[in-house]
């Protein structure tokens, strides 16, 4: 599963996007924009690089603009 949880004053929201089959990205990737949308410019904390990768591949293959997503991702491996 992949998760997203997002953290505003002294509440806490969680989402999951998963596709069990191919015919299912389509549908969660418009979730999960449409979920960051909703967040504005917050940052994106996330480990590693695969969420990167994933994003700019997604993005491609539904036709999503991933720029502004792309700057708001903030790998945390790097303060580490």
């Amino acid at each position: 599963d992949d998760l997203l949880v997002v953290y505003q004053a002294d509440k806490q929201a969680n989402y999951q996007f998963w596709a069990a089959t191919k015919n299912d990205e389509g549908s969660a990737w418009k979730e999960f924009i449409s979920v960051i949308e909703m967040h504005g410019n917050c940052p994106l904390f996330h480990y590693g690089n695969f969420e990167n990768k994933a994003i700019l591949k997604l993005g491609e293959r539904y036709g999503t603009p991933t720029k502004t997503i792309i700057e708001r991702l903030l790998n945390v491996n790097t303060y580490i």
